[in-house]
């Protein structure tokens, strides 16, 4: 059965390379770039994980935390960040994956936020 995962980043070419690392770790990804939009997305299908985008202002990042807790409160949330200081400084998340990139870091990320190996290829 396949896991949904929700994307959300402003950044398109980090959405687009996201969701592709998902796609090959068995994920069905949906995006969004806003709050907004997050807000009725989340609303409308269940999902494994959350990944918080990095360009969201702290307070836009907790407020859609708190919706995702909400909403949906099995979820597993993975915060995207440029640097080890700008993951310290996001609570809430079940796992961090930093910049830049890489499948093995996303693949990481994930089986830390289910608390085992994803089997992933």
């Amino acid at each position: 059965m396949a896991r949904h995962a929700f994307v959300v980043e402003e950044n398109s070419l980090i959405r687009q390379s996201v969701c592709e690392m998902l796609r090959l770790c068995g994920y069905i990804p949906m995006v969004a770039s806003d709050l907004h939009h997050a807000t009725k997305v989340l609303a409308s299908i269940r999902y494994d994980v959350l990944f918080v985008g990095s360009g969201h202002r702290q307070t836009y990042n907790e407020t859609l935390v708190n919706l995702a807790r909400r909403l949906q409160p099995s979820m597993r949330i993975v915060a995207m960040r440029p640097n080890e200081r700008a993951m310290s400084a996001f609570d809430g998340a079940h796992a961090y994956v930093g910049f830049p990139f890489t499948l093995e870091a996303l693949r990481a990320a994930l089986a830390k936020t289910h608390g085992r190996d994803e089997g992933l290829t």
